[in-house]
């Protein structure tokens, strides 16, 4: 085994008393009398097996007293008696329930934040919106589409397990292609087509689509788990394309183009798309599901920076097409 990892974590308290190393444990009390080392330089060695350093770096804390040799040779004999863990256990938790846990991170995020969010709020009001900014949405949302292949291909590489690549892959067929559902409607606005797709996105939808790309190339798990947001977490018709219809301000076919987008994934479950995957997934490293609840707060700072940018942005412009 390699020291970086190599985790070994003291499984007892220890003291010194009349210069004598003390080890106690709930059951027993034991006194070493004969240590490859002095009592003093033994109990600052073994005060630092936290199980969580590895013990190459304790043992270069613990230099010169401590050498890797004199530092094994502890170890092995003090894990004989239980005073010392080789290597900790490791919590798990299964997928299913890592899942439930990142998503009580991100409701309680969306709450605080998203829904809060100007974009979401005017949606409410929808004879307040501007039409300029009911079309950039679908313009923000081509963008991020058509960019969906850098990211969600990533994602089909992932190991780990088989029947989680499996619903990542029917995922990816599902999904390609879904781009052209939103371009077909913003020409039926008499959009022209090259224009559109010439079009430079904002920078918070770039933003977006380079984060997921990342997380879905270095970080997969992660990704899946901010599947579900993404697709419509609620399996219900988008509040935008409600509040759209509701306005009476756009284009009717325009409308019904962009509802059919949403029609998909509710029919193909997207909303649970997060769980689908995790459920495949038979143990998670609590350690790792804490992290991946820290970087939610990331994801969703994100994400409400990309609806605060639509409004802001075409709320104030009559240029629905950025061009470079």
């Amino acid at each position: 085994m390699k020291d970086n990892d190599y985790f070994p974590k003291l499984n007892c308290l220890v003291s010194l008393s009349n210069n004598r190393l003390i080890a106690v444990t709930n059951e027993d009390e034991f006194s070493f009398d004969e240590l490859p080392i002095t009592p003093d330089e033994a109990y600052h060695f073994l005060n630092l097996l936290d199980g969580q350093t590895p013990i190459g770096n304790i043992i270069e804390k613990s230099a010169p007293a401590v050498s890797s040799e004199i530092a094994y040779q502890l170890i092995d004999s003090l894990s004989q008696k239980g005073l010392v863990l080789k290597n900790p256990p490791i919590a798990f938790l299964s997928g299913k329930h890592a899942m439930l846990e990142i998503e009580d991170v991100q409701n309680q995020l969306m709450h605080q934040l998203l829904y809060k969010n100007i974009f979401w709020e005017k949606c409410k009001d929808p004879a307040t919106v501007p039409v300029n900014v009911y079309v950039g949405m679908a313009i923000e949302n081509y963008h991020l589409l058509s960019r969906g292949s850098s990211f969600d291909a990533h994602a089909l590489y992932y190991h780990s397990f088989r029947k989680a690549r499996e619903t990542m892959n029917n995922v990816f067929c599902s999904e390609n292609g879904h781009f052209d559902i939103i371009l077909s409607g913003l020409k039926l606005l008499g959009l022209e087509e090259q224009s559109i797709i010439k079009s430079v996105p904002l920078p918070e939808t770039l933003g977006l689509a380079n984060s997921l790309a990342y997380w879905s190339a270095n970080d997969p798990l992660f990704f899946f788990s901010t599947m579900e947001i993404l697709e419509g977490k609620d399996n219900q018709i988008d509040s935008y394309v409600v509040a759209m219809e509701q306005s009476g301000k756009i284009n009717g076919s325009f409308v019904e183009m962009i509802k059919s987008h949403s029609l998909i994934n509710i029919k193909d479950k997207h909303a649970s798309l997060g769980r689908q995957i995790f459920t495949e997934i038979p143990a998670i490293a609590v350690s790792e599901v804490n992290r991946m609840k820290r970087q939610t707060h990331l994801f969703i700072e994100i994400y409400n920076a990309f609806y605060q940018s639509i409004w802001d942005h075409y709320s104030q412009t009559n240029n629905l097409l950025r061009i470079a």
